[in-house]
């Protein structure tokens, strides 16, 4: 069930992520992500879920492969060959496939946040009804 909510969640936040990034409103905090923006992660994230052969579920050079592993708070679940899969934050979830890492918190719900207020901009300048107020 986990696996599924996370699946559907990351399909969903990929389309809207990239609807934003055609519409010249990227999303594109890079904080606590290695390489790229917060767009190329859960873009990232999305294939490695939904492309069950992909090398985005790669940990290391001997292409092990990682579902989905998850880091409820701080903590290190493991490290191989030199690649540490941790959660950094006591306040955050950490989701893992291969060596992509998606906090909940922030990576998740700032990206959800982000879309909402710049989406909500356009409709607003547009003189556009915008019904979630």
């Amino acid at each position: 069930m986990r696996e599924a909510a996370f699946a559907l969640l990351m399909v969903s936040m990929k389309d809207a992520l990239q609807i934003l990034h055609a519409s010249s409103m990227r999303v594109s905090f890079t904080d606590d992500i290695p390489e790229g923006d917060v767009t190329n992660l859960i873009t990232n994230m999305r294939n490695a879920i939904c492309h069950v052969g992909s090398p985005l579920r790669h940990l290391d050079k001997n292409n092990n492969t990682l579902s989905l592993d998850t880091a409820i708070g701080a903590g290190c679940l493991m490290e191989i060959d030199g690649v540490e899969l941790s959660n950094p934050y006591a306040d955050d979830v950490a989701f893992f496939y291969g060596k992509h890492r998606v906090l909940l918190k922030r990576h998740c719900h700032r990206a959800f946040s982000e879309a909402y207020q710049r989406t909500k901009a356009k409709v607003n300048a547009e003189g556009w009804w915008w019904p979630f107020d």
